[in-house]
């Protein structure tokens, strides 16, 4: 990595190493600090997670999410208010999407379930913060083609408003959707290209609208 001190980029330096080669890598930054979360793929199946502090990366977990390295199953997406942090990311070895939350800097010791019935491996999963609010919109799109969103609720720090679109993606192998917010209102809009090469839509003012 290089950083940037506003006139020049330091020379490269190294963060924590990972244990093979490495396939996906993001990176969030804290709304509050100078801190960065980093989520590294690599291809023995593991992903990494490691923080930045405002002057060098230390590791603070990994697991074992036995996703082929083709597809980026992971997310990172921090709470605007509060700073805390969620990694959301895909187990195909139990067909689950499972995710880690950071509270008042200190991590969840072990991989959670979010509770959401995939019924097939998340290749890909985006999480994205909602504007001036500590809720975590995130979308999952399955091995299956099938499509699903649920919100984080960074008040109550749980998983609600779940939802399976009717209409699925066209390609199980290409990342089909995002997330958005309308900026004044801070609705939330999961975007996709269907399996009838149409744009369909869900919108969530307080609640998921009623159908794509």
């Amino acid at each position: 990595y290089r950083t940037w001190d506003g006139s020049s980029f330091s020379i490269e330096s190294l963060a924590e190493d990972t244990n093979s080669t490495i396939s996906w890598v993001v990176l969030k930054p804290s709304p509050v600090t100078n801190e960065m979360i980093m989520g590294v793929y690599s291809t023995d199946n593991t992903l990494y997670i490691q923080t930045w502090d405002g002057s060098s990366w230390t590791s603070s977990w990994s697991t074992v999410m036995n996703l082929s390295a083709n597809y980026r199953g992971f997310d990172i997406a921090y709470e605007q208010n509060s700073g805390d942090v969620i990694v959301v990311f895909s187990d195909d070895a139990t067909d689950t999407l499972e995710y880690r939350k950071r509270v008042d800097g200190v991590w969840d010791p072990s991989d959670q379930n979010t509770g959401i019935t995939l019924g097939d491996a998340a290749n890909w999963v985006r999480a994205e913060s909602r504007p001036d609010s500590d809720d975590i919109f995130v979308g999952a799109q399955t091995n299956s083609k099938t499509l699903f969103a649920l919100r984080w609720d960074g008040t109550a720090n749980n998983w609600v408003d779940q939802i399976q679109t009717t209409a699925v993606v066209r390609d199980a192998n290409r990342e089909a959707f995002d997330i958005a917010f309308e900026s004044a209102s801070g609705d939330a809009f999961l975007v996709w290209g269907d399996d009838a090469e149409n744009v369909k839509y869900r919108q969530f003012t307080t609640s998921w609208d009623g159908s794509d």
